[in-house]
């Protein structure tokens, strides 16, 4: 079995996080972390396939300097979805929807944060990284 790069053991490591915060009922700190965990996971598969953010252009037309967080949404999808059809639709939707539960947990005090819909993240965030893992890029 190959090694686990620092992305995939840091993405594991923020997915544990989100799980003992699921645990101990910080739900939003929950839903930030499962979105974190998942998106270094979707940057380790693309890293693995030989990508770089300077592959691809910021909002502003400037070639990336790190991963911007749109970049690897839309990346991630087109690469491992649409082109490679390595990761099933639902799952390629996976980073949108986390992304938007960070947002609602880190920003939206007004939006209520159920435990369903915590624990619906991070199971969803598991998923998607099982699937990364499992994968042979």
């Amino acid at each position: 079995m190959e090694a686990l790069t620092a992305r995939m053991r840091l993405a594991l490591e923020l997915l544990r996080d989100a799980q003992n915060l699921l645990a101990a009922g910080s739900l939003r700190s929950a839903m930030s972390r499962s979105y974190y965990a998942a998106y270094h996971a979707c940057v380790d598969a693309l890293e693995r396939l030989g990508f770089a953010p300077q592959h691809f252009r910021r909002r502003d037309g400037l070639p990336a300097t790190r991963w911007e967080h749109g970049i690897v949404r839309a990346v991630f999808h087109r690469v491992f979805v649409v082109e490679r059809q390595l990761i099933e639709w639902r799952l390629g939707v996976a980073l949108i929807l986390l992304y938007q539960g960070r947002i609602d947990a880190d920003y939206l005090p007004d939006v209520e944060i159920t435990f369903e819909r915590a624990n619906a993240m991070v199971a969803l965030a598991e998923e998607l990284i099982t699937n990364i893992q499992r994968m042979v890029v």
